[in-house]
């Protein structure tokens, strides 16, 4: 059901290059690279992307400073210096304040402390532990065993299987097939990797516009990137174009 991969993976950070950060906000992709049950090197760079923002006033000059560290590595790629990126964002005032942010308040809350998925929900991080996910398992589902696993390993009351808590816990899902992982890629480009009703780039969901139950199908055209809040606060009518959730 679900199957820890590695306790201590290694996160690879992409900040991207483009120069559209805010102050006090930072919108990423994560790569995680780990060891695989034959012992070779594994690297999954499919993760849907994130955005944390900084929440405290400690953690909003945190992020200001990093973010001036992020354009002066855009600087150092333009002309006429064209110094490669990875060698930009290896200078060692920018590893400083990113291990700054990432070691905050915020980073804590907003990214490690929330299960994050792959684009085909086969692999799930939570509180840097990495995890492999069968597909019958509902997101929800999987973020409920993995806070009660993560409350049984701090208060070391002694760990439960996942065998052991789906057993009761368990919601079964509908029979219907998963979406294609070539579908979610072209929505998620379509859809700019933002929720189309608000514009958030946090806990994005692929959501069917006219439901399963009502005859809609898995295709992109019948599908569109919402985050959580949106998903679950629309309306149930067919005739707004938004219709149940996925």
């Amino acid at each position: 059901m679900l199957l820890m991969l590695d306790s201590k993976p290694h996160f690879q950070y992409d900040w991207g290059a483009d120069g559209s950060h805010d102050r006090n906000r930072l919108s990423f992709s994560v790569g995680v690279e780990y060891v695989g049950a034959d012992h070779t090197r594994q690297v999954l760079t499919s993760f849907e992307s994130s955005t944390v923002f900084a929440q405290s006033d400690e953690d909003d000059l945190a992020f200001v400073n990093f973010n001036g560290e992020l354009a002066e590595a855009l600087r150092l790629c333009r002309a006429p210096i064209f110094m490669k990126w990875h060698n930009a964002t290896a200078r060692t005032s920018f590893r400083a304040a990113e291990k700054v942010v990432l070691n905050s308040r915020s980073f804590e809350d907003q990214f490690f402390a929330k299960p994050l998925f792959t684009f085909d929900c086969k692999f799930v991080l939570f509180r840097r532990t990495l995890w492999a996910k069968r597909a019958e398992l509902s997101r929800e589902d999987c973020g409920t065993f993995l806070e009660e696993y993560h409350r049984r390993e701090t208060q070391r009351s002694g760990r439960i299987t996942p065998e052991e808590f789906f057993g009761y816990k368990a919601r079964p899902l509908s029979d219907r097939k998963p979406i294609p992982e070539s579908v979610r890629h072209e929505v998620w480009r379509r859809d700019d990797g933002k929720c189309t009703r608000c514009g958030s780039r946090v806990r994005l969901e692929f959501d069917h516009i006219i439901p399963i139950a009502l005859g809609g199908g898995s295709t992109a055209r019948n599908l569109q990137l919402l985050c959580e809040e949106c998903n679950r606060s629309k309306g149930a009518t067919l005739g707004s174009g938004l219709v149940g959730n996925s």
